[in-house]
């Protein structure tokens, strides 16, 4: 049985906001007088690109509540097994500590804290064990969503899905989560300066074409990029002669033609969200 407690657990910076309207229920699991642990009634997913160059997803648990100022906010605790062709992933909640605040006014920071769990999601784990579905026990109910896997995508698709629901981009038509795996050289194109409502398409596939890049959607077929990124496209550079300078930040690397005006060409990355 593959277990693995508090697996990669990460928190961002965090004032009380949403406790009430049901989002956490507080549980008589107490450290101290000014510690307390918060079990959350749900909790939101989402499939993540990590910065290490494996390829591989990160799949973040997140309680729906966070904090900010002189409280300090606790890792999501998580306990994962492998159970033949089930991955089972249970929520036990997070701690919110009130110990050592500071009096003076504006001492502390004031950026959100968030409870959260990273778990990788990697092929060997997932494919080695057979792995058909992910089961999600979170305040005693489980949820259930669909693992598909093949060379070109991870998918994750809801059977059942009251406490459990993804964060952000879910698929309109299925309701689930989507992780591409990209070829080496893979690239995003965009022209900021476009006026909104322009045709971005046929400059930037004249301007790959022209560096010798590909479409990405012509190699992985059923490929679509994340609604709302309008002015942009995904290529794969196989030369490497734009991903030599694309970070994960956006560069200029050339210039292109839109409605008589001569724009730049930004290079980039895929992140963390696509």
């Amino acid at each position: 049985m593959f277990s693995n407690r508090f697996h990669r657990v990460f928190l961002t910076a965090a004032v009380l906001i949403g406790m009430a309207g049901g989002a956490v229920a507080a549980t008589d699991d107490v450290v101290d007088e000014n510690v307390k642990t918060i079990t959350p009634r749900t909790v939101g997913i989402s499939l993540l690109r990590p910065d290490d160059g494996s390829g591989e997803a990160i799949l973040r648990l997140m309680a729906p509540s966070a904090i900010s100022g002189c409280p300090v906010i606790g890792p999501l605790k998580t306990e994962m097994n492998v159970n033949s062709i089930y991955l089972d992933i249970t929520v036990d909640g997070y701690t919110i500590d009130q110990n050592n605040l500071e009096t003076h006014r504006g001492a502390c920071a004031t950026a959100r804290q968030y409870a959260y769990a990273d778990i990788p999601l990697d092929r060997a784990l997932l494919h080695g064990n057979n792995v058909a579905e992910i089961r999600f026990t979170v305040n005693n109910e489980m949820d259930y969503y669909t693992v598909n896997l093949n060379e070109e995508r991870l998918e994750l698709l809801p059977r059942r899905q009251m406490r459990v629901k993804p964060a952000t981009g879910a698929d309109s038509a299925t309701g689930g989560l989507t992780f591409w795996y990209y070829p080496k050289g893979t690239v995003i194109l965009s022209v900021p300066a476009a006026p909104a409502g322009s045709d971005t398409t046929n400059p930037l596939d004249q301007f790959a074409s022209q560096h010798g890049l590909k479409r990405l959607d012509s190699v992985m077929h059923g490929f679509s990029a994340i609604a709302g990124k309008a002015g942009q496209a995904y290529y794969i550079d196989g030369t490497g002669a734009l991903g030599a300078v694309a970070g994960k930040d956006p560069v200029s690397v050339g210039t292109t033609v839109i409605d008589g005006r001569t724009m730049d060409v930004y290079s980039r990355q895929p992140g963390m969200n696509e």
